[in-house]
């Protein structure tokens, strides 16, 4: 039995594009791991696949063998990997101060495979003649109008659109606004661009905001769901929920959404949240919660308090709580025959009271979301 390893390339192409995958398979006979080789030299990997997306790095001279026979290695495979020019760069001889009428040669220099076939030289952008393609340029006799940038100007993509800057080097400070992919291009090359980068950046959260549903009107009774939106990278982990009530901030509970079934007065208030994730954290302006209710814990006050006597001035008044305030007051008056209205407004007032004013009387409180009577209020008028 053979010990011999053999080795197959898959696809078969022993000239591979940049980027493209390509497999690398041994096997023998009588080994279950293997050695692989990259121009004479050991490789880390020990199974029977050697895999990876070729760069310009994995060129070279591949073989293997059984690891318990590196003496009967297999043929060896060439992977020559193709790519289109890269770091691109110019350099000028003499590098001093250029004087009038000295030579000056530029020289371009660029990493290729195959080698680079056409050089094409820009002088402030703009191409010079096509005989002057050559890797070098030179100036004979330099004149100040040779004066100029003859670095090769770059087109850059984000997102796959081209974007203002044509130097080497794209240069910020990133913000989230920044995020996506970029690329770029020897300008006039734009069919060879290169492979593209994704820049993700991380930030803390904000524009961080409070909705509340449903909106409009909030009556006593219903349900309203309050929901914390916050623009972060990475998302948000935790929400925190605050009440502020007289300056005094109250941790409600945590989670985006913050309900409240049958909602009452004593929820209302200035309500905001806290988005953190694990670059820092932001708080929401409040918005406020205004439960509205209909007239409640309405009473009857009598001014002056104390006995009433015939011909004096009395005055009733109508309290109440309400959301919105209190709309309208009705007076009535009851004993033993039955009730019947006898004003309306707060304050009720008998200017020259009389013996027959005796009686119980309540108000009425009424707003647009509802009513309220108060307990009724003796009146008992003493004679002279």
């Amino acid at each position: 039995m053979s010990a011999k390893a053999m080795l197959e390339s898959i696809p078969v192409k022993p000239k591979m594009m940049l980027g493209k995958a390509n497999l690398l398979v041994c096997s023998s006979k009588c080994s279950v791991t293997y050695i692989w080789y990259k121009n004479g030299h050991p490789l880390s990997n020990t199974s029977q696949n050697l895999q990876f997306s070729a760069n310009s790095e994995d060129a070279g001279s591949y073989s293997c063998a059984a690891t318990s026979h590196k003496d009967l290695p297999s043929s060896a495979i060439t992977l020559d990997v193709r790519y289109a020019p890269k770091n691109t760069s110019v350099s000028v001889s003499p590098s001093a101060e250029i004087v009038k009428d000295n030579s000056v040669t530029l020289t371009c220099s660029s990493n290729a495979n195959p080698p680079v076939h056409s050089y094409t030289w820009f002088k402030d952008n703009i191409a010079l003649p096509s005989e002057r393609s050559q890797q070098t340029y030179t100036i004979r006799y330099a004149m100040s109008w040779h004066t100029g940038d003859y670095s090769p100007d770059f087109i850059w993509y984000k997102n796959g659109h081209p974007v203002s800057n044509t130097k080497q080097i794209l240069q910020f400070s990133a913000s989230s606004a920044d995020a996506g992919s970029y690329s770029c291009a020897v300008t006039y090359h734009e069919d060879l661009p290169s492979s593209a980068v994704t820049l993700n950046v991380k930030y803390s959260p904000k524009n961080t905001s409070v909705s509340v549903s449903p909106s409009g009107e909030i009556v006593e009774g219903s349900s309203v769901t309050l929901t914390c939106s916050s623009n972060a990278n990475p998302l948000v982990q935790n929400y925190t929920w605050f009440k502020d009530n007289t300056g005094v901030t109250s941790v409600r509970r945590s989670g985006q959404n913050y309900s409240i079934t049958n909602i009452s007065s004593e929820d209302s208030g200035q309500y905001h949240c806290e988005a953190k994730n694990n670059l820092g954290s932001v708080n929401s302006t409040a918005v406020s919660i205004d439960v509205q209710y209909s007239p409640k814990s309405a009473s009857v006050s009598v001014s002056p308090s104390g006995e009433i006597v015939e011909g004096s001035s009395v005055t009733l008044n109508c309290s109440s709580n309400a959301n919105p305030p209190v709309q309208s007051y009705t007076w009535f008056k009851k004993n033993d025959t039955g009730v019947w209205q006898t004003g309306s407004g707060q304050s009720l007032t008998f200017a020259n009271i009389r013996s027959w004013n005796s009686g119980q009387y309540y108000c009425e409180a009424k707003n647009k979301i509802g009513a309220h009577n108060s307990t009724t209020q003796m009146i008992r008028v003493q004679g002279k």
